[in-house]
Formats: C-alpha cells, sequence, structure tokens
C-alpha cells in the first residue's frame, strides 16, 4: 500500500534526512507550507488527487527554491519529457528505485538547494547594505532626513499591518530610499533653501526632480525597480497634480508610490 511504502521509504532515507511524507498532494503542500523551508521535494506521479506534476508545478509556485523529484511506476517517456521540459523537476526515478541512485539523487538536490539558497542570502545581504550606505549618506548630508525617515518606517509598518500588504519591505525600502535625491542637489543651494531664502525657477525645477534623480539612483540596484517606481511617484497626488508631470493620476499612480505620498503628508 502507499502508506506501507512511505513508512519503508522514511526508514530508509531518515537515518540521513530529515523526513516528512505526505499521502496526498494536498497534503503535501500543506506541510511544506507549514513545515518549510523544504530542501527537496520527492513525489510519486499516481496519487489520489492531484497527480504527481500538478503536485510539482504547485510546489514551484509556492516553494520556488524547493529541489523537486519524481517518482513514477510507469516507464512513461513523454509523461517524463513533459516534466522535465516544463522546468518542474530536477530528477525523474522509476520505481522500483535503487536507493543508492535516489540517495545521490536527494544529495545532488540539497546541493543545489544550498546554492540557491546562498546566492539569494547573498543579494539580499548586498541589497540591504547598498539600502543601507545610500541611507546612511543622504542622513549624514542632512540630519533631518534620517529623523524624518525614521518616523515614516514606523508609520509604515503600522501602515502595513492595518493594509495587511504582502511585501511590506518594500514599503519601508521606500521609506528609506525616498530623500536620496537630495544627494545631487548641490550643498550650497540645499543651504540655500534650508534657509527659507526664495529660490529662482531653475533652483526649484532642481529640487522638484529629486524624486527623478532618486529612481535614477536605485534603479541601478538589482531587484529595486518597483520601489524606484515608487519614489519616483512620491510627490503625486491623486488627482494628478505634483511631480511627475504626466497624466497619470489616481489608482493609475503605483500603490507604494500613493502609501509613500501620504507618510510623507
Amino acid at each position: 500500500s502507499q502508506e506501507n511504502f512511505l513508512s519503508a521509504l522514511k526508514r530508509q532515507l531518515g537515518r540521513s534526512y530529515n523526513v516528512l511524507t505526505a499521502t496526498s498532494g494536498e497534503l503535501a503542500l500543506d506541510l511544506i507550507k507549514t513545515g518549510g523551508p523544504v530542501a527537496v521535494c520527492i513525489c510519486d506521479m499516481q496519487m489520489p488527487g492531484m497527480n504527481g506534476l500538478e503536485v510539482l508545478k504547485s510546489v514551484s509556485a509556492q516553494a520556488p527554491e524547493t529541489v523537486r523529484i519524481m517518482l513514477t511506476g510507469n516507464v512513461d517517456q513523454q509523461t517524463a519529457a513533459d516534466a522535465i521540459n516544463s522546468g518542474e523537476i530536477f530528477r525523474f526515478f522509476n520505481k522500483p528505485c535503487d536507493q543508492e541512485a535516489l540517495i545521490k539523487g536527494i544529495d545532488a538536490g540539497i546541493t543545489h538547494y544550498r546554492l540557491v539558497t546562498s546566492e539569494r542570502d547573498l543579494l539580499e545581504q548586498t541589497l540591504a547594505g547598498s539600502v543601507k550606505l545610500l541611507s546612511d549618506l543622504t542622513s549624514h548630508m542632512d540630519s533631518t532626513i534620517g529623523n524624518d525617515a525614521h518616523k515614516m518606517r514606523s508609520w509604515a509598518q503600522t501602515l502595513s499591518i492595518h493594509m495587511k500588504l504582502q511585501r511590506s519591505w518594500e514599503l519601508d525600502l521606500s521609506c528609506m530610499l525616498a530623500p536620496i535625491g537630495r544627494l545631487a542637489i548641490p550643498s550650497e543651494l540645499r543651504e540655500k533653501n534650508w534657509r527659507g531664502e526664495i529660490l529662482t525657477a531653475a533652483e526649484q525645477a532642481i529640487f522638484d526632480r529629486e524624486p527623478e534623480i532618486a529612481r535614477d539612483l536605485i534603479a541601478n540596484i538589482p531587484r529595486m525597480s518597483e520601489i524606484a517606481n515608487a519614489v519616483y511617484f512620491q510627490n503625486k497626488n491623486f488627482d494628478g497634480s505634483g511631480f511627475p508631470v504626466n497624466e497619470t493620476s489616481g489608482k493609475e499612480i503605483p500603490l507604494l508610490g500613493r502609501l509613500l505620498h501620504v507618510l510623507k503628508g
């Protein structure tokens, strides 16, 4: 029976790995959701309810870093080709599967998982470091900026909880990076503005384009396009007035940009 097969497999592999088992695709997906992260998912093609390929497609969407291996009792070359070509699986084994071959496949999967996750962690650390550097430079240049950003991030955290934002970190980074356009404004011009002196039209235009300067700086950081766009629209009013001067208004303005505008007050 399926339960006996799973028990035997768990006994065989449990000495070397932390093994979770499920008797259906639905249960497997729940396990990955609640018991994850999972490095390697081994799935039988024939199961009650969802078949193996359907399950592995769902695993790919739910936990894309999880490495996927398929087992099948049928030597179905088309099924194997479809699964491999769709990019849903890492290895394909026919049952009964040689234990040594399966272990090699699992080890290869774990190695691949560690490579992917280590690259992700490195990217995240690089991203965090880049953002902190830009934020610190801006705050060092103008201490009031750091204080304002701290208040905005605090309000943003409350707003994210209230709105149940799925990617609240994007709003947090947007608050940190919103003022970095100030880096490109000459110090004498910033001091003139700080003293409350009247700016010429050309000088005011430089301040008005601060969000555009910020966007262009942020756009150089990988995976930051949405945050760059939010910062670009931080001074745009819901009725379409404000910077940037274009026809964008209402819900056409990116949500992060609208939230940033509200948080700036």
